[in-house]
């Protein structure tokens, strides 16, 4: 078997370099026409291309050799090539065809999943936080590069929040999930860690909350009182809510509710707490 690579009419390839494993790396210079640059393979073995039309170092370009199966055929067809590409990675990406406009993710693991993806800066677009069945995919709209936010749920035994690039025209694999092995409890934020402003007359006895964040939050305003209205509402990048309460009071905020992604502030009577950061 054979690694071949092949030059087109619309193409020119000023030089490619290919190594191979336990044999020395050989040089072919290729220009337009059709030209063939072969070497043997075994299935499972691979070479690496590289343009050297410069001094400059430039990134190199994977070749795998696989077997024609009907189980590589379907691997194919929706890009799970971890496994032989990428055997160490948690994720990687492969071109969406033919969402070129989409941050596309796929879940390749055994159980569901939560994304979030952060918004563009001149669009409003989802940014809440939604569920991909095992061995399925969800794609957002977007036209720039933006945060993944991703979660297990239900897994109380470890912290599961993991946040990636979410690439535009690209599809983000995940084939594994990286996370502690302890549940670490829910994180308390100092207030000297956060910045307050001072809320108008009409809301002197209001709890405030604005979201700074890219991403849409989840957050809950405990209270002293059971008279006092205790819910869970979601804000919208960019946007406040109000809680009146008579006391200062613990805030929870999250992206989601898997463990590890809440994180408990002090809300000041009078005053809007500014969330800036949860990860």
């Amino acid at each position: 078997m054979a690694c071949t690579l092949e030059a087109n009419q619309q193409v020119v390839f000023i030089g490619l370099m290919c190594h191979f494993f336990g044999k020395s790396s050989k040089i072919v210079v290729m220009s337009t026409g059709r030209k063939k640059l072969a070497a043997p393979l075994s299935p499972g073995e691979y070479c690496e291309t590289r343009a050297f039309a410069t001094e400059e170092p430039s990134e190199s370009t994977k070749f795998l050799i696989l077997q024609n199966t009907s189980e590589v055929q379907a691997a194919l067809q929706i890009g799970n090539i971890g496994r032989w590409a990428y055997p160490d990675r948690p994720v990687y990406y492969t071109v969406a065809v033919p969402r070129a406009n989409a941050i596309q993710i796929y879940n390749h693991l055994e159980v569901p999943i939560y994304a979030a993806v952060s918004h563009s800066e001149k669009a409003v677009e989802s940014t809440g936080q939604w569920q991909i069945k095992s061995n399925s995919s969800q794609f957002w709209l977007r036209t720039s590069d933006q945060d993944v936010h991703l979660s297990l749920s239900g897994c109380i035994d470890a912290q599961t929040a993991q946040v990636f690039k979410g690439r535009v025209g690209k599809v983000l694999h995940i084939q594994s999930f990286p996370s502690t092995p302890d549940w670490q409890g829910i994180q308390s934020v100092r207030p000297s860690g956060v910045s307050y402003t001072q809320n108008e007359v009409r809301r002197a006895q209001y709890i405030g909350i604005k979201n700074n964040l890219r991403l849409s939050i989840y957050v809950l305003v405990l209270s002293s009182l059971q008279e006092e209205a205790v819910w869970q509402t979601t804000i919208s990048p960019g946007k406040a809510n109000f809680w009146h309460r008579r006391d200062p009071e613990i805030v929870l905020v999250s992206i989601g509710s898997a463990p590890g992604v809440p994180r408990a502030f002090l809300g000041k009577v009078g005053h809007t707490l500014h969330i800036d950061n949860l990860y």
